[in-house]
């Protein structure tokens, strides 16, 4: 079977980081977290798993670079890669051998079902969403990332979760726009 690397950029996420964890831990080869600089409990908790490789890069606000480097970190030909506020449905694990052995497509996406303080946000499903990809696809933009590199995809039946508090939402929802603006040139003409 081909091995599945796990991959996830993170930045003071002691709320969220144990949950995201505790849903890959022993059902990938290999977990790689990039930090981007916490300050929080976020290593604390990550400690806690020796199985867990913790990489720390300076986060530049460049979501895309920093998705990259979390992959030319990682070693096996496919990658999954999920925010620490998300986790897979259940039934992913039962269809990722199959998925990872085939040679049709280079890139699977997943419906999120996104909540918010547990409430399911129905209006943006279903969020399509790029999270298993073969190593050698890239993220371009520096915020609302694309993969690129891939020649097939499939959207499959299960769910990537999405769960945070409204307080996240707003903050990272901040970010973003802040991100836009720096790097306003860089992004997509819509």
């Amino acid at each position: 079977m081909n091995k599945v690397s796990f991959t996830s950029i993170i930045l003071n996420e002691e709320k969220y980081i144990e949950r995201m964890i505790e849903s890959v831990v022993d059902k990938v080869d290999e977990i790689v977290i990039i930090d981007g600089g916490s300050t929080d409990n976020t290593l604390r908790i990550l400690r806690d798993y020796p199985q867990v490789k913790v990489v720390s890069k300076v986060f530049n606000y460049h979501f895309g670079d920093q998705r990259n480097f979390a992959i030319q970190q990682t070693k096996y030909p496919w990658v999954l890669m999920l925010d620490a506020d998300e986790y897979m449905e259940e039934d992913f694990w039962k269809i990722l051998p199959d998925l990872v052995n085939q040679n049709k497509y280079d890139a699977f996406k997943f419906k999120r079902k996104n909540f918010v303080d547990e409430l399911f946000d129905k209006k943006n499903y279903p969020d399509i969403q790029v999270r298993l990809f073969r190593r050698y696809c890239r993220w371009i933009y520096p915020v609302h990332e694309e993969l690129v590199g891939w020649k097939n995809s499939k959207v499959l039946e299960t769910h990537i979760i999405h769960k945070k508090d409204s307080t996240r939402h707003l903050y990272r929802n901040r970010i973003y726009e802040i991100v836009s603006q720096i790097f306003k040139d860089d992004l997509p003409k819509s």
